[in-house]
């Protein structure tokens, strides 16, 4: 009935989420997909954003990671803030070891976040490490390092970080520093 109503009309919203709901009981993923595809051509503002969510998420389960990373990319382009957009985006990014594009994505969140963010910390930490260990860019990971220092004075794995990048470059003054 409700593939009926979405049919002839397709602006009417409870018909589609009434068949995105049977469809993801029944876990019949290529007709969710489809559902929430002809959803998206009239949604927009957070329900667009929900939707491309959802389907970079059934395009993970199925396999298709480019797919999913179309739907993030699709989502940032609406709103270049949505954190569970640049979460996703970043998870996969790290899966699959494209170290070079999540630091990118990490530094635009980082430019996105206020300085007081709680986000900015472990946001932080998780690029210099990114710099330091899997793209051997020891200054940009010494810069990483000394803003996290910046924000939390007391932050082992930041003084650890910066004497193994001081160490590497043998930077001994700064290494000194660190250590005192």
């Amino acid at each position: 009935y409700y593939e009926q109503v979405v049919h002839y009309d397709p602006e009417n919203l409870h018909a589609h989420r009434v068949l995105q709901d049977v469809y993801r009981r029944r876990r019949d993923w290529p007709r969710l997909m489809e559902a929430i595809e002809q959803e998206l051509k009239e949604a927009s503002g957070a329900r667009r954003l929900q939707l491309l969510h959802e389907l970079a998420e059934i395009h993970l389960q199925l396999g298709a990671p480019s797919s999913a990373e179309d739907a993030w990319r699709q989502a940032l382009d609406q709103d270049p803030n949505w954190f569970p957009a640049h979460m996703g985006l970043g998870q996969m990014l790290d899966g699959q070891g494209r170290w070079r594009e999540l630091a990118e994505q990490l530094s635009f969140q980082l430019s996105t976040l206020p300085n007081d963010s709680g986000q900015r910390t472990s946001l932080l930490g998780r690029l210099a490490e990114i710099y330091e260990f899997r793209l051997d860019l020891p200054e940009k990971a010494e810069a990483a390092y000394l803003e996290l220092l910046s924000l939390k004075e007391a932050a082992p794995d930041a003084i650890a970080g910066l004497e193994r990048v001081y160490s590497q470059t043998g930077n001994w003054t700064a290494l000194v520093e660190v250590l005192e």
